[in-house]
């Protein structure tokens, strides 16, 4: 199997989707290339180097959402102990 029969991963269009917060499209993005990753392994590729330049690719973006994901619970923490405080304090008045 040559290296152009493995599908490119969607990175960019994931990171844009995430950008424009439409979680669905950077979901089906990722199922679709899932899709097409597993259909081109059970071909047997004969070459390893391109599938484990993807897979560095693809940690390196599962890293980028981890971090937002990441990002996203501890302004959401902020935003419940925000309204807490708020609500702690009009009960006090």
């Amino acid at each position: 199997m040559s290296a152009a029969a493995i599908p490119a991963l969607p990175a960019a269009e994931v990171r844009a989707a995430l950008h424009q917060m439409q979680w669905e499209r950077a979901a089906a993005l990722l199922a679709a290339h899932d899709r097409a990753l597993r259909a081109s392994l059970a071909a047997a590729p004969a070459d390893p180097a391109p599938w484990r330049a993807l897979l560095a690719e693809h940690d390196a973006l599962m890293a980028e959402l981890l971090a937002r994901r990441d990002e996203a619970a501890d302004a959401l923490a902020r935003l419940r102990l925000g309204r807490r405080r708020a609500r702690a304090y009009g009960e006090a008045r």
